[in-house]
């Protein structure tokens, strides 16, 4: 809903989120969020593995 009401907001009257200085700045942020999801998924992963041993 978020993405789909700020096509219609022409004022910018919606708050900005993951504001950046830099689109270097950007790029690091969001790549850090990646690798930091994929460690994630990982300790989720070798938890479960470890459950059914």
């Amino acid at each position: 809903m978020n993405g789909a009401a700020r096509v219609f907001d022409l004022g910018c009257g919606l708050p900005n989120y993951n504001q950046s200085e830099s689109g270097e700045e950007a790029d690091y942020k969001a790549i850090l969020n990646d690798w930091l999801m994929v460690g994630r998924d990982i300790k989720s992963a070798t938890n479960r593995f470890a459950d059914e041993q």
